[in-house]
């Protein structure tokens, strides 16, 4: 089974060539690695070329122009590049274990499943002193109920999938955050299978380039959008309680503080609008109001008010 690995990225020339070697590291041979370009400034370039001098399965493109900027139109364009019976994405500062592809393809072979979730660890400077694992992986109850609520989360390296279980272009790529969160949420919405294993085969890197970290009106926007989506989709199918409600409501609602406290005024109009519309039915319609109609202002003007924004859940 051949293993492609797919790497948007965007100026991380001091970081990629120790997630490259990573990949070289391999003690499982059959892969390739598609690195996909999202315009970058720096000697990104430079460095991804000495690693294809060094070995052929390496590969690099740019992202077309004519594709939306994001790592998600990356991820999607190097999916359309692969030629892997099992695709694994990895973003372009986090590192394999050395024996990732093998532990994975070894569940891959022996259980019948859609994909494979190993553990991640942190770290900052050096990858043998982590700082902790990245999030539990083992649902408690019904997986996408879990996911939701927090109670797991998958590090998109850490999971390998089979290619016939992924649609033509897996991630959103109008999303420029939250886009783990909503394809993981998603994908175990539509009731794929799988197998975690109890292993740590990734290391993430904490920095404060790293993508999820920077905060600006598009990202917000894609955070309130991803939980919003969903929420409609669990409405539509009649899979929505009080409790996934809260859930999805809490983010909402924080990241329209969020977007009222840096003066956000596009992105509070467009995410007031849902929440009023869809708060009015719900349990959690008095604070929903309370929050966007006396919190926001406040907030938006003095930079206080966050009583307005506690949402506390009805059991």
């Amino acid at each position: 089974m051949k293993i492609s690995v797919i790497i948007p990225t965007f100026n991380r020339g001091n970081l990629i060539g120790d997630t490259l070697q990573s990949i070289l590291n391999q003690t499982y041979p059959n892969w390739e690695c598609i690195v996909v370009d999202d315009g970058s400034t720096d000697n990104t370039n430079q460095v991804v070329n000495s690693f294809i001098a060094k070995d052929a399965r390496f590969s690099f493109y740019k992202r077309p122009e004519n594709r939306l900027k994001g790592a998600n139109a990356c991820r999607n364009f190097g999916f359309e590049k692969s030629k892997g019976d099992i695709i694994n994405w990895l973003d372009s500062d986090d590192l394999f274990a050395s024996n990732h592809f093998e532990i994975h393809l070894e569940q891959h072979k022996s259980n019948e499943v859609d994909c494979v979730v190993s553990k991640a660890k942190t770290f900052e400077l050096n990858p043998e002193e982590t700082s902790g694992f990245w999030s539990n992986i083992i649902p408690k109850n019904e997986p996408w109920k879990d996911m939701i609520c927090g109670v797991i989360s998958w590090a998109t390296p850490t999971v390998t999938w089979k290619r016939n279980s992924l649609e033509s272009k897996p991630f959103c790529e109008k999303l420029q955050s939250s886009q783990e969160w909503f394809f993981h949420t998603s994908m175990l919405l539509n009731n794929v299978s799988f197998k975690t294993i109890d292993i740590n085969t990734i290391f993430v890197r904490r920095h404060e380039e790293r993508i999820g970290k920077s905060e600006s009106p598009q990202k917000f926007l894609s955070r309130f959008s991803s939980r919003l989506t969903i929420y409609k989709s669990l409405k539509s199918d009649k899979k929505l309680n009080n409790h996934l409600e809260f859930h999805l409501f809490r983010v909402m609602l924080n990241t329209l503080k969020k977007s009222a406290f840096h003066g956000y005024l596009s992105n509070v109009f467009l995410m007031s609008f849902p929440l009023l519309r869809y708060g009015i039915n719900s349990i959690y319609w008095k604070p929903l109001y309370r929050a966007i109609l006396f919190g926001t202002p406040v907030y938006f003007i003095f930079k206080k008010g966050e009583t307005f924004f506690k949402l506390e859940e009805h059991v």
